[in-house]
Order: structure tokens, then sequence, then C-alpha cells
């Protein structure tokens, strides 16, 4: 569709963009989270959102056989559940959050493993789409769902990804950049606890830190700007202009996908490490800590 053009190759759109363009586009809210929270996001939607827009819930959308949360899902699977979410992917996607970034990162990097590129993140949330005047939906009555609408076949893009056995090989060959998103530092260095009881701090040898709250206009949910993203990365000794490849990484794949999504707005793909520092941790993985 010709919106693919208005973005100049970016994936942050405002919110006066997402409501000029509503009749074309999916919206999508994605929030996620932390399990220490107590809050149900889905719950929540259904009292605040955007108008006409879909939940998408990346712990059920996943591949639930895994004792990991929200891994990606199968092919089919993921496919059958946009289906089941009547949910167009043959026009433009806008995920949004209710959290500044927390899982709508995650959703697009998801659907872009999957071939849908088509996808876009409201920058600031639905808390920028409230500060631009916009409406929002306080009203559990919802408007009658889309047509169902048929899904094409996906297929996983296996660049997008990374295992355990990918990131162990490359601590010793380093031909890939592993960039850890975890917030505070101190979980990468190793002076702060993780959220997860028992769980040790550290970071995976060969890897750099680069936390995901950092990537925030002081903390809104909006975006740093390119230059400043740009600034930020080189000081944390990211060559985006590099050959090698980066890859992502954080406590379980959702922060990790802010940090891919910022990198993409500075010209680069990166791939995920999907497990992140659960899986890293409970398969191992050599620790360094100071």
């Amino acid at each position: 569709m010709a919106l693919k053009a208005d973005v100049n190759g970016r994936a942050l759109v405002s919110a006066t963009w997402v409501n000029e363009n509503r009749s074309s586009i999916g919206v999508v809210d994605s929030t996620w989270h932390l399990p220490h929270e107590n809050r149900d996001a889905a719950k929540e939607h259904q009292t605040k959102r955007i108008p006409g827009s879909i939940f998408f819930d990346i712990d059920k959308v996943a591949n639930l056989e895994t004792g990991l949360p929200h891994m990606l899902p199968s092919a089919e699977f993921f496919r059958e559940s946009l289906q089941a979410l009547r949910l167009d992917v043959k026009r433009p996607v806008v995920f949004y959050s209710a959290n500044c970034f927390v899982g709508f990162a995650r959703a697009w990097w998801t659907f872009r493993a999957f071939g849908i590129e088509d996808v876009y993140v409201l920058d600031g949330g639905i808390e920028a789409w409230i500060a631009a005047g916009f409406p929002v939906d306080v009203t559990e009555d919802r408007d009658e769902p889309d047509a169902e609408t048929e899904v094409p076949a996906v297929l996983l893009r296996e660049s997008f990804v990374r295992s355990f056995d990918d990131v162990g090989k490359n601590i010793d060959t380093q031909k890939e950049l592993l960039v850890d998103a975890r917030s505070p530092a101190g979980r990468f260095d190793g002076s702060m606890p993780e959220p997860r009881a028992g769980m040790p701090s550290g970071h995976v040898p060969g890897s750099v830190s680069l936390p995901f709250t950092d990537l925030s206009q002081n903390n809104t949910g909006r975006m740093k700007e390119p230059a400043d993203l740009q600034k930020l990365v080189e000081a944390q000794g990211i060559d985006v202009k590099s050959t090698k490849s980066i890859v992502t990484s954080c406590g379980t794949g959702v922060t990790g996908a802010i940090v891919s999504l910022a990198l993409f707005e500075l010209g680069v793909n990166s791939a995920i490490y999907d497990g992140s520092w659960v899986d890293y941790v409970a398969r191992k993985g050599p620790i360094v800590s100071s």
C-alpha cells in the first residue's frame, strides 16, 4: 500500500498518522506486564483502548509447550491465531502499548519474523494517542469484529532468531555482537539481582549492555530521535555500520525487541535470542559477573 512510503522506511509512527489512516490499517494493543506487577493487560484493554483495536497476547500466541514464556510459536499456530483474531495482515498493522514500549516491540518483531513486513508501532503508545486529543473507548461494549479474513501461510525467517547453541558458539567466534537490553545495567554487570528469585545476574561473555530504558525520551515511552540513538549505541561500543551481525537479548525476549526496534530506526536489522537470559541460565551457559 502507499502508506508504507509515508513513513520513510521507519517503524515508528505518530498518533496523528494512525488517526489519519485508521480506515486503512489494523490497530493492535499488544501491552504486556511483568508477572510481579499483577496486572491483566487483556482486561485493561476492555476498558481503555484505541477505538476499533484488538488485543494481541504475546503469552498466548506463543509456543505453549516450552517452559519458557512467550517463545515464538510455530508458523501454523501463529497463522491460526491471527485468523481467530480476524486480523487482516494484507493491510498495514500498527501496534501500541499502554506501558511505554513494553509488548509492542515484541509483537512488531514477531510479525516480521514470520515475514509480515507492513507493521509499525505507535510511538508513545496509547498515552501519546490520548495526549494528541484522540478518543479512547472506555466501555466493555465492543464493536462487531471485522469480517472473517483468510490469513495466508507464513514461514519463520530463521535469520531473525538465535538459540542457546548459536549464542554459545558465538562466545568463541565473536562473529556476532550480542546486545543485552536488561535494565537496570546492574543486572548485566552482576551488581544487582534479577527480578526472578534465585536467578543469577551477570552477562554472556563478549556481550555489551544497552538498557532498553535508555532508549526512551525521558521515560515517556517515545523513542529517542535517530541522531540521539546513534550517539547512544556508539557510546556503548555498538558499530551499526559494521559488517558484524547484531543479536539482541534481555530477560525473556521482550525488551530485547525494543533494542531491535531502535536499531531498525537506524537502518539495521537484528536477530533476537528468543530464550534470552532465562534460557541461558537454565542451560548453564558461562556467566561474567564483576
